[in-house]
């Protein structure tokens, strides 16, 4: 491989000092894509070392391609951000899934439920982007007190729902951290 090369990983838990060693090469770029990207709709968070300017440059304008990109100059929050964002998409489409089937198990056929659910997920994001709203203040204006928005807001923090989310990310990222320790070893 030449020296002046740049060599770019998508590989999660595996770290920047982890490639430089086992590869003998100095310019690494490490990226944390997620599969909306796909689509052109992704979410990529980077970092690198030992790399020109100009490598710089052109990887971020390759990302803006695929979507959003965030370069950070620490790469434990590359590590958070696979765990977020890399992982994220799944966290999603769980949620969506267990939506569709809600609509399923009252009664509505498939085909609607699944239209109906990712509209409004779709719409949900477009308001949450555009009015740059903190999300509980956007869920409180869907909410009426004693309403069925509350009820069912209640049975999703007896399940712990909120706690559940940030445990399962916080897990994504306890793994990615420990698939790094065991490829350094």
């Amino acid at each position: 491989m030449k020296s002046t090369a740049t060599i770019v990983s998508i590989a999660a838990g595996i770290s920047i000092e982890y490639i430089k060693t086992h590869l003998g090469h100095d310019r690494v770029i490490r990226v944390m894509p997620n599969t909306p990207a796909q689509i052109g709709e992704g979410m990529s968070i980077w970092t690198s070392t030992g790399t020109t300017q100009a490598a710089i440059q052109l990887t971020g304008d390759i990302l803006r391609t695929i979507g959003l990109e965030i370069y950070v100059t620490n790469e434990k929050l590359l590590d958070m951000s696979t765990a977020l964002s890399g992982s994220g998409p799944a966290y999603v489409f769980l949620f969506i899934e267990s939506m569709i089937d809600a609509g399923v198990k009252l009664g509505l056929p498939r085909d609607y439920s699944r239209k109906m659910v990712v509209q409004t997920v779709l719409g949900s994001i477009k308001l949450l982007n555009e009015t740059d709203q903190h999300p509980s203040v956007l869920k409180d204006s869907v909410t009426s007190p004693g309403g069925t928005t509350a009820a069912a807001l209640l049975e999703l923090e007896k399940g712990n729902f909120k706690a559940t989310i940030v445990q399962a990310v916080v897990t994504a990222f306890e793994k990615s951290t420990s698939m790094m320790k065991d490829a350094n070893q």
